[in-house]
């Protein structure tokens, strides 16, 4: 099944994104959103596999809710254990002038699709928690991930091959949150993606906390930032491959295994340069170990 949703009863079969999602089979379909704003009075749920929502572009349909009276603004059904959701084009915006809420919570799924989606000023914009071991095989691809707290919140017991590919996260100017914060998360691959906030405050752009493992940079920009990188004692095998770490009141601080391959860290090129959990509390500027 196919429905239109629009601003329009001419144009469209629904004027409201839920009413399409609920009306599809069990078997799931499509919904495409046309241009328009779209202000939810409640969170929109996806609660069926195989869904399709698709908007008319990210400049062009927008979702949008008070972060102040709905938790969760657009989140698939973590109690469902759903597969074989895309998510694409759209923008999802928080309209209270504070950052708060959650702008998409994608938990519990697995075979995603997250492609070419602008989420802006949440607490958090993006959440991936795991609790029932189904977190895996999904893709998230084109994001625009601005004046949010925390650009990205990953964490429980995450399974396997989760891909975030060119990811632009710009956090709340002068804030206290996080580019990415990975929690108990393991085997996420970032590729070409960029960490930079307008003003550091006091931002991370990328955590790992100490039970975070196996997880995978490439290519990474971060810069701007009050600790580019920040690693717990505990992380093990956390990798950074090429990219560039500058520019960040600190740029790294790792007391976990993490390695370092071909990175530029404040200008200086890092090849093979693996910190441990020795180094304590410092900076890699002191740690220069196997530099190339």
């Amino acid at each position: 099944a196919t429905y239109i949703v629009s601003t329009s009863t001419k144009t469209g079969n629904f004027t409201d994104i839920q009413s399409a999602i609920n009306a599809l089979p069990s078997g799931g379909g499509k919904i495409f959103v046309r241009a328009g704003t779209y202000t939810l009075t409640s969170g929109l749920s996806i609660s069926k596999s195989k869904i399709n929502l698709e908007g008319e572009g990210l400049a062009n349909t927008i979702i949008q809710c008070n972060g102040a009276n709905i938790g969760i603004c657009v989140a698939v059904a973590t109690s469902s254990n759903l597969s074989q959701i895309n998510i694409s084009n759209l923008n999802i915006k928080q309209s209270n002038g504070n950052s708060k809420g959650i702008g998409l919570d994608v938990s519990d799924v697995s075979n995603l699709f997250i492609d070419n989606i602008r989420i802006e000023n949440f607490a958090t914009s993006t959440r991936r928690f795991d609790t029932t071991n189904t977190s895996f095989y999904s893709k998230f691809n084109n994001l625009v991930l601005f004046d949010n707290d925390t650009c990205i919140e990953i964490g429980g017991t995450m399974a396997n091959d989760n891909m975030w590919t060119n990811i632009r996260c710009r956090p709340l100017s002068g804030g206290t949150g996080f580019g990415v914060y990975l929690s108990n998360a393991r085997n996420n691959n970032f590729y070409n993606s960029d960490f930079e906030p307008a003003t550091a405050g006091s931002i991370t752009g990328i955590y790992l906390d100490s039970t975070s493992q196996d997880n995978s940079f490439f290519g990474s920009w971060v810069e701007g930032n009050f600790v580019g990188v920040l690693t717990d004692a505990g992380s093990d095998n956390n990798n950074f491959f090429g990219g560039t770490i500058t520019a960040n009141t600190t740029n790294v601080t790792t007391n976990g295994t993490t390695t370092f391959s071909g990175v530029n860290v404040g200008g200086v090129n890092y090849n093979n340069s693996i910190t441990s959990a020795g180094f304590g509390n410092q900076s890699i500027q002191q740690n220069k170990a196997a530099v190339e």
